[in-house]
């Protein structure tokens, strides 16, 4: 797997929507900076916490499973409503909620 995949995706789905790192901080809250330290490798994707991933998934429309992972689809139209839904709830819990809500998907899924 490529060093800065993650960094990569981002980069790519940011461009496919033909949107700058200007246009995706103001989408998502996420500075530029770290946008760009994301995309460039500076920031690997184990220090993105979920509530940035969340952010930058709704900003751009994409699913947070192919941002991570690469697997499945990046089309908005392939996205689940249901994880669309928990995205928006996600918003507004705090860094040990994100966490506690991650660590519950994951059990449930068995993964």
């Amino acid at each position: 797997m490529e060093a800065n995949a993650f960094g990569t995706r981002l980069r790519q789905i940011r461009r496919d929507r033909l949107m700058t790192q200007e246009q995706l901080e103001t989408a998502s809250g996420v500075s530029q900076g770290q946008i760009s330290a994301i995309e460039s490798g500076r920031q690997p994707m184990e220090g993105v916490s979920t509530g940035v991933l969340f952010a930058l998934c709704r900003a751009l429309q994409c699913n947070p499973v192919w941002m991570v992972t690469g697997q499945g689809s990046n089309d908005p139209e392939a996205i689940d409503p249901r994880l669309t839904a928990l995205l928006e709830a996600a918003q507004g819990l705090n860094e040990a909620g994100l966490s506690a809500l991650m660590v519950t998907a994951k059990a449930l899924s068995g993964k």
